[in-house]
């Protein structure tokens, strides 16, 4: 939802939000119609600088608005496309900036929940209101809108596209290795979008890419590794997910890491010609094992093998994918239950215990009435009954 147009400022401004101070004609426009602040519902205070009772803040929705070329290499038309947005002046919100604090400090969205706070912003908030506490996982996913910084003598070249009007810049360190390459521009994207290298002059290789995934628009973070002219995306990050892609030297997967912890574990199988999951692990411990690509039956994919559980027990399956059934249960303290039927059907048969002592069963699932025990010394007990009531042989 779009904030109200009649609270929004429309004067010229900076490229990322900061703290403002109101003039008295602004927080009078700003006030009229009965307007007030969205965290407050105070009028809008004028003349309320950083660090005074009610400093106020601005947040623009076009953040990265007259970003599309790096500082020192503006000419006066793009200073001034820098305060428009498709030729109305840029907008933003203004708030107290203690109450937008106490919002942002756990919340990466603004109070409208029309865009996400730059890095920026947040921190010059911290700076004034977080006390030196913890800076939260969230803050590293946050947007930056100021261009990257590859020391005092860094060089930028302007390289202008073949066609579409469209351009991006290469920056250069001071001994003149190539250190970025931006995205194509004019974009929204933010200016620290775009393939970054290391190593020296002459032998640069790729080192990240970061970029906005066309779907998703989620921040997209992908790391490269190997040498020059043979690099490869070794692991992929989306920030906002928490969660890390890695792959082989083919650019197969291999594995994905979720944010809340569950990792899934992958392997190339030939009959379906893609990566499929043979391991899953959970945070509360369990693990799922899958079969792992056979050449000598390559028809045979990822079907469920085993279930490893926190407390020690295992389950074992055998069959084909989708159609596994459970032949093995193993509780930690070594004792076990054997199982026949198909999936959905087992059946307990046999159960072993660590003594030596092994329990037989008949009947069909969950009707496993017990017909003979034999002991750890080869004594054998048959008995009879239904399940519950069963009683040894005279």
């Amino acid at each position: 939802m779009l904030p109200c147009l009649d609270r929004l400022s429309l004067h010229p401004a900076a490229s990322i939000g900061e703290f403002y101070e109101l003039s008295d004609t602004e927080a009078a426009e700003l006030n009229a119609n009965n307007g007030k602040d969205p965290l407050t519902f105070d009028r809008y205070p004028s003349n309320r600088p950083r660090g005074s009772d009610g400093a106020t803040f601005r947040l623009f929705w076009n953040q990265s608005g007259g970003l599309n070329n790096p500082p020192g290499h503006r000419t006066d038309e793009e200073e001034e496309a820098a305060a428009a947005d498709n030729g109305d002046a840029r907008q933003y919100a203004v708030y107290d900036a203690k109450m937008l604090w106490d919002w942002h400090k756990t919340h990466p969205r603004d109070p409208y929940n029309t865009l996400v706070i730059s890095r920026e912003d947040w921190m010059e908030l911290y700076e004034d209101y977080g006390n030196n506490g913890p800076i939260p996982n969230f803050v590293e996913t946050l947007p930056s809108y100021q261009w990257p910084d590859f020391g005092p003598n860094t060089r930028w070249v302007k390289q202008a596209a073949a066609l579409g009007g469209k351009w991006t810049w290469v920056a250069f360190d001071g001994d003149g290795a190539m250190r970025f390459k931006s995205k194509w521009r004019p974009t929204d994207e933010p200016p620290t979008n775009g393939l970054y290298f290391n190593g020296p002059k002459g032998d640069e290789r790729k080192m990240r890419l970061e970029m906005r995934d066309r779907q998703t628009k989620h921040r997209v973070i992908k790391h490269y590794t190997g040498t020059r002219g043979h690099e490869y995306v070794r692991m992929q990050v989306v920030p906002s997910e928490g969660t890390k892609s890695y792959y082989d030297h083919n650019e197969r997967l291999e594995k994905i890491a979720l944010g809340d912890g569950e990792v899934h574990y992958f392997a190339y199988y030939p009959h379906k010609k893609e990566s499929l999951i043979y391991k899953t692990e959970w945070p509360n411990g369990t693990i799922l094992d899958r079969a792992r690509p056979d050449r000598l039956r390559p028809r045979v994919l990822n079907a469920k093998r085993k279930v490893t559980f926190s407390d020690g027990s295992v389950q074992e399956y055998v069959g084909a994918l989708n159609q596994e059934r459970l032949i093995k249960l193993t509780f930690a303290s070594g004792n076990f239950v054997e199982y026949e039927g198909n999936k959905g059907q087992e059946r307990k048969v046999k159960y072993t215990r660590t003594s030596g002592e092994v329990a037989e069963y008949e009947g069909d699932r969950g009707e496993e009435r017990l017909v003979k025990v034999t002991s750890p010394h080869g004594v054998v007990t048959e008995y009879e009954g239904p399940k519950g009531q069963e009683l040894a042989k005279p």
